[in-house]
């Protein structure tokens, strides 16, 4: 049975599969935050983008303010964040790891939302938070010119990406959390294109439509948004 029963549109085995699979992943400990922060950060990110950004919040959070203000900016208006709202998160006490992890759960539920309105559904119900503890795996990451470290080429990104060779910085922004750079590359996989095939422009994920009408719609919408990226 399909997770989205009221979707006015076919929802395909493998993003049905994928959605699930995130909904469980989002209730399980993460790497540096536990399962109830990793909930309320969702919570937050939902509300920000459901409202636009309106600056209202509807519900007490546990997260401190300064957590609250980067996940609305994330959630909302992303084109607005810069490395000023990292450095004052860092201030705030935040680590590079927790601030990587809460961008990836940010981003990763405002995908789903997006996605279920698109299709007329109802954004999904998020499950119970599971105990335990953060599993704190930190990998060998360097200083490469960006905000903060992150995993190159080589035998040690295999684990990160699955392969060792040049990642795109799309993946390496989040590669000193390492799942939740395994999460946006399956993500990436199933609702974009298998990172193998990234560079054959011949192949296309989608079967109604081209590599090069994807690359369109991907390329507006990234305009849109005022996607810096």
């Amino acid at each position: 049975m399909t997770f989205y029963p009221d979707a006015l549109v076919p929802i395909d085995a493998a993003t049905d599969g994928l959605h699930r699979e995130e909904l469980a992943h989002f209730a399980a400990p993460g790497t540096w935050l536990s399962a109830e922060e990793r909930l309320a950060t969702l919570q937050a990110a939902r509300s920000a983008n459901s409202r636009g950004g309106d600056g209202r919040r509807a519900e007490a959070s546990i997260l401190p303010d300064d957590s609250l203000r980067l996940i609305e900016k994330v959630a909302a208006t992303p084109r607005l964040l810069s490395r000023d709202d990292f450095a004052r998160a860092l201030d705030a006490g935040m680590t590079a790891g927790e601030y990587v992890e809460t961008i990836s759960l940010v981003s990763r539920v405002v995908n789903l939302d997006v996605f279920a309105r698109g299709i007329g559904a109802r954004a999904l119900e998020f499950m119970a938070p599971v105990e335990g503890d953060p599993s704190c795996e930190s990998p060998p990451a360097v200083a490469e010119g960006a905000w903060l470290p992150s995993v190159p080429a080589g035998p040690q990104a295999r684990q990160v990406y699955g392969s060792a060779g040049p990642q795109p910085f799309i993946y390496r922004a989040l590669s000193l959390v390492p799942e939740e750079t395994r999460r946006c590359i399956a993500g990436g996989n199933v609702q974009y294109l298998p990172l193998d095939k990234f560079m054959d422009f011949s192949y296309s994920h989608q079967p109604g439509l081209s590599r090069v009408q994807v690359e369109i719609v991907a390329a507006r919408i990234s305009a849109l948004n005022d996607c810096f990226y």
